[in-house]
């Protein structure tokens, strides 16, 4: 019998790079979504970053920027690694 499967995946913060731990999250987290998938699953896998809270209102401030421009920038910057499946 078909399950409904929710999966989400641990959030980057707006206030640094990606780095490898990403990567490799969101490459497991896809393998084992597209093979529930595969397996008849209604799965649906969803994902965003953290935009708030007080690591990004402090390395805004040591940007001498708003949290709004820092992470606009910060979306700048990974747009090009990320894409919907």
């Amino acid at each position: 019998m078909p399950r409904k499967i929710l999966v989400t995946s641990a959030l980057p913060y707006a206030n640094g790079a990606l780095h490898i731990g990403h990567i490799i999250e969101a490459v497991q987290t896809d393998i084992w979504v597209r093979y529930q998938r595969m397996q008849g699953h209604d799965c649906l896998y969803v994902c965003a970053e953290d935009t708030h809270g007080t690591p990004v209102m402090i390395k805004a401030q040591a940007e001498g920027v708003t949290p709004e421009a820092l992470i606009r920038a910060s979306r700048r910057s990974i747009a090009p690694t990320t894409r919907a499946s």
